[in-house]
C-alpha cells in the first residue's frame, strides 16, 4: 500500500501558510499456510515549506472480518524533518477463520494525523482504504490469506520441466481456441480428483485412438493441455491435436504427430519425470496461490525457475 499525503498549514483566518508532502508505504506479504500477517510501515517526508520546520504522524488501521493490532509506533507520533524516512513502524492483523471450509474478505483501512511542529500546528486526519485479502480454509491442510485483485497464476519453467513446459507453451500459442490459459482466456480449477481422473482417461486412454507411446521419448508419458485437473480439460484424446517436443543442442522443437483441424486440446509425449514434475508444480502453485474450488487461474511458462 504507498498513500500520498498533502499537509496545509493554515492561519487563524484560513490563509495556507505552508505545505508538507509525506508517503505512507505498508509492505506486507501474507502467508499462504497463516491467518496472521505483519505490515512495515514506513513514512517518507518530501517537499515542506520553510515554515513548518517538522512533521508529527501517527497511523492505525483496522479491518473487517479480522482483528487488527495495536497502532504503529505504540499510539505515539514519529516526528520527522524534510528529506528523511522512518521505517520502523509495524501494524499487525489476525483473521478469524481458522478452517472448516470457511472462505471470508477482509479489507483493511488506515487511519492518520499528521500535525505540524512550531506554531499554530493544525492536525489533519486521514482515512484511506488498503488492500482487499481472502482468507479461507478451503485449500490444503492450513488456513491462510492472499491478497485480491490479481489473477491467480500457475508458473511452469522450461529449465524444470523442459517438455511439458514447452507442450503447454506450444498449446497456448497454437490451439485454435486462442490462447487458453492466458490472462484473457483462464483455466477453472476443479478439485474434484475422481473428476481429474475421468478427463485424464478420455484424454490420454479412451478409443477411438488411446495414446500409444512412442520409443523415441525417453520413458515416454501422455501430458494433456488443458489439465485434467481444470474444468476445460478432459476433451476425448482422438479431437485433441498430438504433439512430440524435443530438445536438440539446447534448442526446443515441437514436432506435429497429429494435427486435429480447430482441436481445442493438445496430447503430448512427455518423459514420465517431466509430466509428473509439471503436475507438482500446479498443485503447490493451487497451494500458494490458494487457488478455490471453481477459480480461474493463468498458466505462465517462464524459461528460468519461477
Amino acid at each position: 500500500m504507498r498513500h500520498n499525503i498533502v499537509y496545509a498549514l493554515v492561519s487563524p483566518d484560513g490563509q495556507v501558510i505552508g505545505t508538507a508532502a509525506l508517503t505512507v508505504v505498508a509492505a506486507s506479504e501474507p502467508s499462504p499456510t497463516s491467518t496472521r500477517w505483519q505490515e512495515s510501515i514506513s513514512v517518507l517526508v518530501g517537499a515542506m515549506s520553510p515554515t513548518i520546520p517538522a512533521m508529527k504522524v501517527s497511523l492505525r488501521s483496522d479491518c473487517t472480518q479480522c482483528i487488527a493490532g495495536p497502532p504503529a509506533w505504540g499510539g505515539g507520533y514519529i516526528e520527522l524533518h524534510q528529506g528523511e524516512e522512518a521505517h520502523t513502524g509495524t501494524l499487525s492483523y489476525d483473521s478469524t477463520v481458522r478452517g472448516g471450509g470457511l472462505s471470508q474478505r477482509t479489507q483493511i483501512s488506515y487511519q492518520s494525523e499528521v500535525v505540524s511542529t512550531g506554531a499554530n500546528p493544525v492536525t489533519s486526519p486521514q482515512n484511506w482504504a488498503g488492500p482487499s485479502l481472502r482468507c479461507d480454509g478451503q485449500v490444503g491442510l492450513y488456513p491462510g490469506c492472499i491478497v485480491t485483485g490479481h489473477l491467480a497464476q500457475v508458473t511452469i519453467s522450461k529449465s524444470l520441466y523442459g517438455a511439458a513446459a514447452v507442450a503447454y507453451e506450444w498449446a497456448q500459442n497454437n490451439l485454435t481456441n486462442g490462447r487458453l490459459g492466458t490472462e484473457k482466456k483462464p483455466l477453472t480449477r476443479d478439485a474434484d480428483d475422481k473428476m481429474a481422473d475421468k478427463r485424464r482417461y478420455y484424454s490420454c486412454e479412451a478409443p477411438p485412438r488411446p495414446f500409444v507411446r512412442d520409443p523415441s521419448v525417453r520413458d515416454d508419458s501422455c501430458d494433456e493441455f488443458p489439465f485434467a485437473k481444470s474444468r476445460e480439460g478432459g476433451t476425448i484424446g482422438s479431437m485433441c491435436t498430438e504433439i512430440i517436443p524435443r530438445n536438440v543442442g539446447g534448442v526446443w522443437s515441437v514436432t506435429v504427430v497429429r494435427d486435429e483441424p480447430m482441436a481445442p486440446c493438445i496430447r503430448a509425449h512427455v518423459p514420465k519425470d517431466e509430466n509428473t514434475g509439471a503436475g507438482g508444480q500446479l498443485g503447490r502453485d493451487v497451494q500458494s496461490e490458494r487457488i478455490l474450488d471453481g477459480e480461474a487461474y493463468e498458466v505462465v511458462i517462464t524459461l528460468l525457475r519461477p
